[in-house]
This record gives C-alpha cells, sequence and structure tokens, in this order.
C-alpha cells in the first residue's frame, strides 16, 4: 500500500513540475519568456532533483508519459537529451 501511495505522490510531483514546464512553453510561444535556455535548463534540473531523491522509474509514471512532450520542448530549449536530462545517475 505504501508502493502505491508513494508512486501516486511522485505522478503528482511529476504533474505539478509538468504544470510548471507547460506554462513556461506557453510564455515563450507568447513572447513573454526572458532567459529562455536557462529557464528549461532550470525546468530539466527540478526533473532530476526529483527522480535523484525518489529514485522515480519514468517509465512507470503515467504523468511522466503524459507529458513526455512537454518535457522534451523543455529539452530542446534547453539544448539537451530528454532521455538524459532525466537519468537519476
Amino acid at each position: 500500500m505504501k508502493t502505491v501511495a508513494a508512486r501516486g505522490s511522485i505522478d503528482d510531483a511529476i504533474a505539478e513540475l509538468s504544470i510548471e514546464a507547460m506554462a513556461f512553453l506557453w510564455r515563450v510561444h507568447s513572447g513573454d519568456a526572458r532567459d529562455v535556455r536557462a529557464t528549461a535548463e532550470a525546468h530539466l534540473r527540478r526533473l532530476r532533483a526529483l527522480v535523484r531523491a525518489t529514485g522515480a522509474d519514468l517509465d512507470a509514471s503515467g504523468a511522466w508519459i503524459t507529458n513526455m512532450t512537454t518535457w522534451r520542448a523543455i529539452a530542446r530549449l534547453a539544448g539537451t537529451d530528454v532521455r538524459a536530462a532525466s537519468q537519476a545517475g
């Protein structure tokens, strides 16, 4: 039961990070974002920190799978690969 609850909490955290990332992408699209690359890198750092802290398997996360396109866009803006950016190692 604790594993299911923990997985749900991790999914919730990934979903929250994804919502913030999507809001950033909307600002980029509308031309209202400043320092796009650095901000995209900051979003990826937050995702990496979550993965490292929790040992989350992103491929098993519904929130990750649902928001994969968002994270790919963030990775492109940061100039990196989304899978490499999200690895816990």
